[in-house]
């Protein structure tokens, strides 16, 4: 491109190990050539003020189309301030996919948002992957990848564009660490021992904590998308109210948060069935008098939920059980937890 400075805009690259990451690069004015490369593979941000008159520009490069493999190394530095992130960039003149998930920069550069893999790079897009090791490689391909299978839970503040996203894979995909270009921005991110993640790989069915953290005070909502997968049973719980969301039902949920809530609010609880047959439903309690008897081996935690979403009250029984009947009468959804195992039911109390 033209000289930068006479242009009026800044290009900026990404080391992750200085503590100033974005390296802006603007040559001097009145160089005798003030033009540069861009390095094949290698990611860049392209900042420029929009005015009223000019919401939108464009640019033109020159030079040789990419004619490579698509693979290139990856910087990693054990001590680096984001060590192992790198800013790729697809060389492709079309859209192509990376063999890692990612993170997209949205678009005021201010944040960054989580892929899979499964999910096109728009052609002269950068994104963010991360090298665990040295010697690392990202590959970009220009053949569509095989469908991922996943549920999206994405944050929102007062419905929103979405500023987050967490996502729970049940295909063969990598997994992605929780990466933020700055620490206090709104977060929606699941834990696993001792690292956050923003993708994660799990079995078909389970129990999996979210933490949410707000930047500001407000209003919030979350929403949730699943992709190629069928679900029997998908529940987002707040541990905060007791609130206890059918997302299958209600695709979303609009919550009140603050700065200083504890960052384990959430839970999802999810059965999916990959194969057309039924995974969480089959019947376990039935009634004797005034008390439910619950079919159970081992440890598990018995949920009685209302048709609100509300817990209304959770038992631990260890094999099988006889539990007193604590709930008004009406139409009630149990849960029983244990270990991954998950199973619901309808019931009716008279």
């Amino acid at each position: 491109p033209a000289d930068p400075q006479e242009q009026g805009y800044d290009l900026y690259s990404f080391d992750p190990t200085q503590t100033n990451e974005w390296v802006n690069y603007k040559p001097g004015t009145g160089s005798s050539n003030p033009s540069f490369n861009l390095e094949p593979g290698k990611g860049y941000l392209y900042a420029k003020k929009a005015t009223a008159e000019t919401p939108t520009y464009t640019f033109e490069l020159t030079g040789t189309p990419y004619s490579g493999n698509g693979e290139f190394p990856l910087s990693y530095t054990e001590d680096a301030v984001f060590a192992g992130w790198n800013l790729v960039g697809n060389p492709y003149a079309v859209a192509a996919t990376p063999n890692k998930p990612y993170y997209r920069l949205n678009d005021a550069g201010s944040e960054v948002s989580a892929s899979t893999e499964s999910s096109a790079v728009n052609a002269m897009e950068g994104v963010f992957v991360v090298a665990t090791e040295a010697g690392q490689t990202v590959s970009f391909s220009t053949t569509p990848s095989g469908k991922g299978e996943s549920i999206a839970l994405n944050v929102m503040k007062n419905r929103g564009t979405v500023i987050d996203r967490a996502i729970v894979r049940f295909d063969e995909g990598g997994q992605l660490p929780k990466f933020q270009l700055f620490e206090n921005s709104t977060k929606l991110y699941i834990p696993q021992g001792n690292r956050d993640y923003a993708v994660v790989r799990s079995e078909a069915q389970g129990e999996m904590p979210v933490n949410f953290k707000a930047k500001e005070n407000g209003t919030y909502t979350i929403s949730v998308n699943t992709e190629n997968i069928e679900m029997d049973y998908l529940h987002l719980i707040d541990n905060m109210t007791g609130t206890d969301v059918d997302l299958l039902q209600t695709p979303s949920y609009t919550f009140e948060a603050t700065t200083r809530d504890y960052a384990s609010r959430f839970r999802l609880v999810f059965s999916a069935d990959e194969n057309g047959a039924s995974t969480g439903s089959a019947t376990f309690a039935y009634f004797n008098g005034n008390e439910w008897v619950v079919s159970n081996e081992g440890d598990a935690q018995l949920h009685v939920i209302d048709m609100t979403g509300r817990i209304v009250s959770t038992e631990t029984i260890n094999g099988n059980a006889t539990v007193k009947v604590n709930a008004a009468p009406g139409v009630y959804m149990l849960r029983l937890v244990n270990g991954n195992d998950i199973k619901t039911q309808k019931v009716i109390i008279k």
